[in-house]
């Protein structure tokens, strides 16, 4: 209650504050981990190879987004 007393009627909380709130913090976090805003997934080369010209080195990393 500190913090929202602290930032008056019209004040927004802002991450920093977020982070204050243990118990918010870790629903913020955990939603954020269950329903990412960006759903994606990352791809990793498994050995080297030629694409369009381009060698992409095993253990690469591309991400992959769905939308």
């Amino acid at each position: 209650m500190e913090i929202a007393k602290s930032k008056g009627p019209e004040g927004f909380l802002k991450w920093d504050d977020i982070q204050k709130m243990k118990y918010t913090c870790n629903v913020a976090n955990e939603t954020m981990r269950l329903i990412p805003p960006v759903q994606g997934t990352f791809r990793e080369a498994i050995t080297d190879f030629t694409y369009a010209g381009l060698t992409i080195p095993k253990g690469w990393k591309r991400s992959q987004v769905f939308s």
